[in-house]
Formats: C-alpha cells, sequence, structure tokens
C-alpha cells in the first residue's frame, strides 16, 4: 500500500474530476470497463510512449534536461528518501519502491547507505569528543 500526502490526493481529486468531463465528453465512447486513473480521454490507456511523450513535456515546462528516463526518477526518489537529514529508513523506503526484502533495498542502494554510514562514523566522533571534552 502506499500513502500519499495531501497534495497528491488533491491532485488526484483534480484528475478525477477532468477524468469525469473526458467521461461526460465522450458519452457512450468512453472505455469505463478499464477503470483506468490515467488515461486517454475516451477512457483507452495510454501507450508506452505516449505516457513517455507526456513525461518529456513536463520536464521541459519545469526547465529540466530531457535527457532523463522515468526509471532514473525512480532512482532519484529513492536516494533523495534515503540521504539527508530527513532521510528515511531502508524498510520504509523498500516497500514504497515495492522490494521484497529491505536487503534488496540496500543492496541496489548500497552506494548511497555507505554515505551514510560513513557521516554516522562521523558524528559518532563528534558526540564521543564533546562527551570527552565535558568531562
Amino acid at each position: 500500500m502506499l500513502g500519499l500526502s495531501a497534495q497528491a490526493v488533491l491532485s488526484l481529486q483534480g484528475h478525477r474530476v477532468r477524468q469525469d468531463a473526458d467521461r461526460a465528453a465522450a458519452g457512450a465512447d468512453y472505455r469505463s470497463d478499464l477503470d483506468l486513473v490515467f488515461a486517454r480521454p475516451d477512457g483507452s490507456p495510454w501507450g508506452a510512449k505516449s505516457a513517455y511523450d507526456a513525461f518529456k513535456v513536463l520536464l521541459a515546462s519545469l526547465g529540466l534536461p530531457g535527457d532523463v528516463h522515468l526509471h532514473g526518477v525512480r532512482h532519484s526518489v529513492a536516494t533523495a528518501l534515503l540521504t539527508g537529514e530527513d532521510s528515511i529508513d531502508i524498510p520504509t523506503v523498500g516497500k514504497l519502491l515495492g522490494h521484497t526484502s529491505p536487503a534488496t533495498t540496500a543492496g541496489v542502494y548500497a552506494h548511497v547507505l555507505q554515505k551514510r554510514q560513513d557521516e554516522a562514523s562521523r558524528q559518532l566522533h563528534r558526540i564521543l569528543h564533546r562527551r570527552a571534552a565535558a568531562q
């Protein structure tokens, strides 16, 4: 199960309103039997190229480079979640990614996690020095 932020829920609700308008405009021609969240205006599925083309348009509208791939975004999100002062634990990130085991996540992102371990060692060194100096 994937938890969603309040902003994501609002965005999806807005998308549903637009989709309902598409459904009404298409009338009997709407492919409601597929019940897709993201569909063409007639309810039919997007092809892989169509989704990728829409992603490229989004990148351009945000002023981002066009050589980004969707799978790369997945890795960027995972890396961002695993690093920094607001980092998320490995099992939680792994579940978000659909990994069956935290070991899978740890294996795929070992290079990122090594940086976290290095920072943890430096932080422990600072804590111990502060405590030793206070005594």
